[in-house]
């Protein structure tokens, strides 16, 4: 192999590891920007999760029975069209430590799920 063959071949390589290593950064960039906004969309909506509704919303009659745990009463409002998500309903319950009564409520669509759970502790 000629000298300039190998300077082309190292060359060559060099430019390949460079580009390859560009390539890398650039993807492990994008997975990070992708996690930074999950996270960020995550924690906006477990804290400011809006109502499902514009006011004035409808009313619904909801039974919390006896022993409900949060799970079940974030599946029910749910199914009921009171809640967007479950997961962000159970953990802002958790975070505020909130004690839901069991009992017969009339919520709103157009209440968020922070003001679903000052009222369901408050019986």
């Amino acid at each position: 192999m000629a000298k300039g063959d190998r300077k082309e071949v190292k060359l060559t390589g060099t430019i390949f590891g460079i580009s390859t290593r560009a390539v890398v950064y650039v993807v492990l960039a994008l997975i990070m920007l992708r996690c930074v906004t999950w996270a960020y969309s995550f924690g906006h909506n477990l804290f400011y999760t809006p109502a499902v509704e514009d006011k004035p919303g409808q009313n619904i009659e909801v039974q919390i029975p006896d022993e409900a745990s949060v799970q079940e009463v974030a599946g029910q409002l749910k199914s009921q069209g009171l809640i967007r998500d479950r997961v962000s309903f159970v953990m802002q319950a958790k975070f505020f430590k909130v004690s839901i009564k069991p009992g017969k409520y009339e919520l709103n669509t157009s209440q968020t799920s922070r003001e679903i759970l000052d009222i369901l502790q408050r019986k």
